[in-house]
């Protein structure tokens, strides 16, 4: 099964998630996992949602996530996501479930990241299914998502790349010395993250934003973790082997002009310091 939401249901789910956010960032992230987590369960267990008792003749069921409720109708081989209600609002009938095209454009790709645009600093959209988010299994390293607690890594770009396109080490840095070879391809578990690198990168094409399968080791990126944010809570990472392309997202929504000034002129201040990448 793949889940997917109609646009009034995004749009409704964008509105809880500013609602929260205004008063409570933490709460926002938190409630964002607890989403995807439920989302991610109907594609294995579509029936397990109750029958809404409002409209239980109509054939459509929710599930609950704290005081909201996502309301939605399987169709073939879809799970359609068609409304999110505060528990204290009365919910309109829902809307049959719309034809659109999926946020990823690779079919077979389970579309259970809600496709917020940005949903804050370096929140994590897709937890890791098996951990939660953890990371860590009956306190072993999950085996899931390699320890990092992400189920769906991603990579900006200005590159064209196709589904099953490599995105290799070797080429020229987009960062510090331009002149130099990259030794190491990075990625990220955070849509904020990848979005910088779409943003930042050279070249004279459009910002992309991949999602991507690691196909050999992996490890911290020095550059965001032991340098500036101990503990990895960009959840930036670089391997030295190939990344796969397995999708793309097509909605996401860049930074304002001024927090590109502002970073733009954080690097090139680097640049001028000698500053150079850890590669």
């Amino acid at each position: 099964m793949i889940v997917r939401l109609t646009p009034p249901a995004r749009a409704q789910l964008l509105a809880a998630v500013a609602y929260i956010h205004a008063e409570r960032p933490t709460a926002a992230r938190d409630f964002r996992m607890r989403v995807n987590g439920a989302l991610g369960r109907l594609v294995d267990f579509p029936e397990s949602g109750r029958v809404i008792p409002e409209f239980s003749g109509l054939g459509f069921r929710e599930v609950l996530v704290g005081s909201y409720r996502l309301f939605y109708r399987v169709q073939g081989s879809v799970v359609w996501v068609v409304g999110v209600w505060h528990d204290a609002q009365i919910p309109h009938e829902p809307e049959q479930a719309v034809k659109g095209e999926s946020p990823m454009r690779n079919p077979d790709e389970v579309d259970t990241d809600v496709g917020i645009a940005n949903p804050g600093p370096f929140v994590v959209s897709d937890p890791c299914r098996v951990c939660g988010g953890q990371g860590v299994v009956e306190g072993k390293s999950c085996f899931e998502c390699r320890g990092t607690g992400v189920q769906r890594f991603y990579h900006g770009t200005k590159a064209d790349l196709k589904i099953e396109d490599l995105i290799e080490p070797g080429h020229t840095a987009n960062f510090g010395d331009i002149e130099r070879t990259t030794t190491y391809v990075y990625f990220t578990g955070t849509l904020d993250a990848a979005t910088w690198g779409a943003e930042l990168a050279l070249g004279e094409g459009q910002g992309r934003i991949y999602i991507v399968k690691p196909l050999g080791a992996i490890e911290d990126d020095p550059n965001l973790t032991d340098k500036k944010f101990p503990g990895n809570p960009t959840k930036s990472y670089r391997s030295r082997e190939s990344l796969r392309v397995v999708g793309e997202v097509l909605d996401w929504q860049g930074h304002s002009a001024e927090q590109l000034r502002s970073m733009k002129g954080g690097l090139e201040r680097l640049k001028q310091q000698g500053v150079e990448p850890i590669d």
